[in-house]
């Protein structure tokens, strides 16, 4: 009978055990630890070290962003062989290298990586043929901004818009200034070639810069062109309806957005210094 009882009763928990709190609701989990940040967990006294933790109730994975998107691009496009998605996205990052940045993966997305991935060929072909469209552009980081431009997207009428873009900017590209494929890589809403008309004229008749004309304005400071941009006027290029550089209403100071204009000081240059 001892050993029927012995065989019966559950087996010994660990100290700390969470389990622990369902018999003695004071006892010592260690709760706070479960819901620390990877930065709080790295710089406490435990020894433990985590990648990550994400937190579904009381669900714990340990994984990361771009491993969890690893499995849904393999569940998409390799029939669920993690092994074949890893290397396909191995040969995506070899064209696309800024995908190995952290976090870079999983905010491309996992239905982008997964057609991407599953015919790298293909991918390499859309590259090439849009580096012939965007000569001047890196165009890999173009399409982690705008993925569209690949795939959904016809070579040979983006170089008519880029034709259209370059009558509404009749300064881009000369003097050394940058070309109006740069300032697409800065601003990809600028390839709606109807907004871009339309934003011109609104920035004009606005008044908001005096006698100034527009078009010099965007020129120098692409982002300008999203002052006007709404849901009544809308590019059809804009990632998504709640645009990310407006917040309370107005535009938000975006930084060093276009890091090649920022780092040759266009944005905030002396008149009477040459242009670029």
């Amino acid at each position: 009978s001892s050993s029927s009882s012995s065989s019966s009763s559950p087996p010994p928990q660990p100290p700390n055990h969470w389990s622990e709190k369902l018999r003695n609701p004071r006892a010592d989990t260690r709760d706070a630890s479960r819901y620390m940040t990877r930065d709080g967990i790295a710089s406490s006294d435990s020894k433990i070290a985590f990648s990550s933790v994400y937190r579904d109730g009381d669900n714990v994975a340990l994984t990361s962003p771009d491993a969890l998107v690893l499995s849904f691009v393999a569940d998409a496009a390799f029939d669920g062989d993690e092994d074949a998605a890893r290397a396909a996205v191995e040969r995506v990052e070899m064209l696309i290298p800024s995908l190995r940045a952290a976090g870079r993966k999983a905010s491309t997305g996992a239905p982008t990586l997964a057609r991407w991935a599953r015919d790298v060929d293909a991918l390499c072909a859309a590259l090439v043929s849009l580096r012939r469209a965007l000569p001047s552009c890196d165009v890999a980081d173009f399409v982690l901004k705008t993925p569209r431009l690949l795939f959904d997207c016809d070579h040979d009428e983006l170089k008519k818009t880029l034709d259209e873009l370059r009558e509404l900017f009749p300064n881009a590209g000369k003097d050394g200034k940058p070309d109006v494929d740069r300032m697409a890589q800065a601003v990809p809403q600028i390839l709606d070639v109807d907004f871009t008309r339309a934003g011109l004229r609104a920035l004009r008749d606005s008044g908001a810069f005096g006698d100034a004309d527009p078009a010099e304005l965007v020129h120098a400071v692409p982002s300008r062109i999203l002052m006007v941009e709404s849901a009544h006027l809308r590019s059809s290029f804009s990632p998504n309806f709640d645009q990310t550089h407006v917040r309370a209403g107005k535009v938000a100071r975006v930084g060093r957005r276009e890091s090649y204009y920022d780092d040759h000081g266009i944005v905030a240059r002396d008149p009477e210094q040459p242009y670029w």
